[in-house]
């Protein structure tokens, strides 16, 4: 399986193991940079460390657990894995890994999110309301949703510029649109903040039966508007949330 997900020559990163997989901070942790050498099964790879050396080699204790990036064309897969020997040929410093984990696949962020656990209102729109609305006033939107019934309350997983993500015990199909109202509290003296997201992800949690992980990316948002979120999130941050 391994073999069909990865190719020879796939940038492979060693990361250390003190860091949560969301976190965007985590190029401080890079161990060493290499690349795919051999595929010896589903739990065994071989990378290989071309550096010069010029400022010494990267040093992997045996008994350390890791993180490893598999880079293959436009995809990331991430697992756990224990460095076992470690060899020198050619100019190269071949290192044997032990993958003890599943491997993942992981979406490459462009945006960094902040924990968010705000309470939004959101309500499931019609694809044909969609354009209509980002083409519109906000003044005259309220007006127009004002009489509709139906918006549901969550709260907010994290937020980041480039989307949200919230749990429900509601199921929401992949591709809907929904007009979300946000609440940024004492940031913004409680204004609401509207924006259309897209359902790119719902699915069930793992380890919480009848739980559903719902992820959303911005609709027609404004660089303005996502400017606004990004400096939600930095003043999330330095409340501590």
């Amino acid at each position: 399986m391994l073999e069909e997900l990865v190719s020879n020559e796939s940038k492979v990163i060693f990361y250390k193991c003190l860091f949560q997989p969301a976190d965007d901070g985590m190029e401080k942790n890079k161990i060493c940079c290499c690349h795919l050498h051999k595929v010896i099964s589903d739990s065994e790879i071989i990378v290989a460390d071309d550096s010069d050396g010029s400022d010494g080699r990267t040093v992997l204790k045996k008994q350390e657990c890791y993180i490893l990036d598999i880079y293959n064309m436009n995809k990331v897969y991430r697992c756990n894995a224990y460095y076992i020997s470690s060899s020198n040929e050619d100019g190269y410093c071949y290192y044997t890994a032990r993958i003890v984990s599943p491997i993942q696949k992981v979406q490459r962020r462009r945006y960094q999110r902040y924990p968010c656990h705000s309470l939004f209102a959101y309500i499931v729109l019609e694809k044909t309301q969609v354009h209509d609305i980002i083409n519109r006033e906000w003044e005259d939107v309220k007006k127009s949703l004002s009489g509709i019934k139906g918006f549901k309350q969550e709260a907010l997983s994290d937020i980041s510029g480039g989307g949200l993500m919230f749990t429900s015990r509601q199921m929401i199909d992949k591709g809907e649109y929904l007009f979300c109202v946000l609440n940024f509290g004492e940031y913004n003296n409680k204004r609401a903040f509207p924006v259309i997201c897209e359902v790119v992800y719902s699915g069930e949690l793992a380890n919480i039966k009848g739980i559903f992980d719902i992820r959303l990316k911005y609709a027609g948002i404004t660089e303005q508007q996502r400017e606004q979120v990004i400096h939600f999130g930095f003043w999330l941050e330095r409340q501590g949330i």
